[in-house]
């Protein structure tokens, strides 16, 4: 789902920034800052870290990680759209609808971010989808832009998490589970649908037609409330599951292009947060800002990497404590 244009703004100054871009392979194996963090390299480099297994995650499944929901990110958009979802739905799925360019024999998609995308452009998918998902049991929803796939009998299909296809080629074999070749199936009639119906508005604005939709993150719907903090964050699918009477996280997750103007606006005078999480394919790295300095220059290795579960319980320690009332 694209991001927003601007973060979220709160009173809270961050005291753990969450960058899912943040860390890059250099050429010779080992890892790096992105380098729109080069305002705060000289920190981060003298920081205390530790490693982890980790994997590329979008904004919306960290922010579920944190909540200890684990890859249940689907299930926040269920709860923020509450009544829209039907009574008789049992299971639900994010939906990203994504453009691209065809080659030979591939799709390479669109990186999210240069995906521009709004609340009207949700709503004329979910009326041109619609016909064609209920054939397969499967209701569209849109709320703020955001679009959620909701079915009665759930589905057993596993696709690989949006993060990990936008901006590269669409997979062409069928992902684990009974259902995985029916919902590639659904995913290329949609196509075929949206090449020839393409939106008139979206031509007009000279933006590209959208070429598909990528269905991920089944989940179960949740049995009852979900407690869905507020947080500094520039993607909207994040900010439309957010609750307003759920309280404010000191915490911030942003793309790394976004970090240094949005800590300048949030703290006032560019005091940087003492916790970074930078995300990364394979690997993510914390950094504490005030622990005994490093001053080594040594390529960035991970060392003694922990399970990814333990990264998120050691970042679940460091928000939930902070928690403030809205």
């Amino acid at each position: 789902m694209p991001a927003a244009d601007g973060a979220m703004r709160l009173t809270v100054s961050p005291s753990l920034i969450l960058i899912p871009d943040g860390l890059i392979p250099d050429e010779h194996g080992a890892y790096v800052p992105h380098p729109a963090l080069r305002f705060a390299a000289s920190r981060l480099r003298r920081a205390a870290r530790q490693w982890a297994e980790s994997s590329v995650l979008a904004p919306i499944e960290w922010y579920a990680a944190l909540l200890g929901t684990g890859q249940g990110a689907s299930r926040l958009l269920a709860a923020a759209m509450g009544e829209m979802v039907p009574l008789e739905a049992r299971q639900c799925w994010l939906v990203s609808p994504f453009a691209g360019r065809l080659g030979r024999d591939t799709v390479h998609i669109m990186p999210d971010e240069a995906f521009a995308w709004d609340s009207t452009d949700a709503a004329w998918l979910a009326g041109l989808l619609q016909p064609l998902l209920s054939g397969d049991g499967l209701t569209l929803l849109s709320r703020d832009g955001c679009l959620l796939a909701v079915s009665g009998k759930p589905w057993d299909a596993w696709p690989v998490s949006f993060a990990r296809v936008a901006g590269h080629v669409l997979p062409d074999r069928h992902p684990p589970g009974a259902d995985g070749g029916r919902l590639m199936r659904l995913c290329a009639e949609m196509q075929m649908l949206l090449a020839s119906r393409p939106s008139e508005r979206r031509r007009a604005a000279g933006l590209p037609d959208v070429m598909g939709v990528w269905l991920w993150g089944p989940s179960e719907l949740p049995a009852g409330p979900v407690t869905r903090p507020r947080l500094i964050c520039d993607d909207a699918l994040v900010r439309a599951c957010t609750d307003d009477d759920a309280g404010t996280w000191p915490a911030a997750i942003l793309r790394a292009s976004q970090v240094e103007a949005q800590i300048e606006t949030q703290s006032g005078h560019g005091r940087l947060p003492r916790y970074w999480l930078l995300g990364g394919d394979r690997h993510a790295v914390l950094l504490d800002t005030r622990s005994l300095p490093r001053f080594s220059r040594r390529p960035w290795r991970p060392r003694g990497p922990v399970a990814h579960e333990a990264l998120v319980q050691r970042l679940n320690r460091i928000c939930s404590p902070g928690v403030r009332a809205a």
